[in-house]
């Protein structure tokens, strides 16, 4: 394993998802989450477990680039794309499963799984960049 590309690939996938997840659930999300705000923490709380919610975007980064230096061949940006697509039906499948379990509107779990898709791809995209071997440069 390459110590330097994993390291790298692991910071800049826990910057991305983070920057993304602001974005994502911090604006867009943000007036679907007041309307369902009985299902969460109350903002004044929520930030005394945010070393929670960035431990958990760390050992998610980790993890992602772990998996895919183990499961794929470096060949370019379109293989991440697939390698994101491919982790991502994992997390479709557990929005799924919230929706089922847990009084989530349906409009809040397909923005969710449109969110996963576009984040993991992109974060596939980042890790492949990053791994690409030296003969797919040129």
């Amino acid at each position: 394993m390459n110590a330097k590309k994993f390291i790298l690939a692991s910071i800049a996938v826990t910057i991305f998802i983070m920057a993304f997840d602001f974005l994502f659930h911090g604006m867009f999300m943000a007036s679907t989450y007041e309307q369902t705000a009985s299902l969460w923490r109350p903002h004044e709380v929520m930030n005394d477990y945010m070393v929670w919610m960035i431990l958990g975007q760390i050992i998610m980064s980790v993890g992602f680039v772990a998996l895919f230096t183990k499961a794929f061949k470096r060949g370019g940006i379109a293989e991440g794309a697939i390698y994101g697509l491919l982790v991502a039906i994992i997390f479709i499948g557990t929005n799924l499963i919230m929706y089922a379990v847990a009084p989530y509107p349906m409009n809040m779990v397909i923005s969710w799984i449109v969110g996963v898709i576009i984040e993991l791809i992109l974060a596939g995209m980042i890790v492949a960049f990053i791994y690409k071997s030296k003969s797919t440069h040129a």
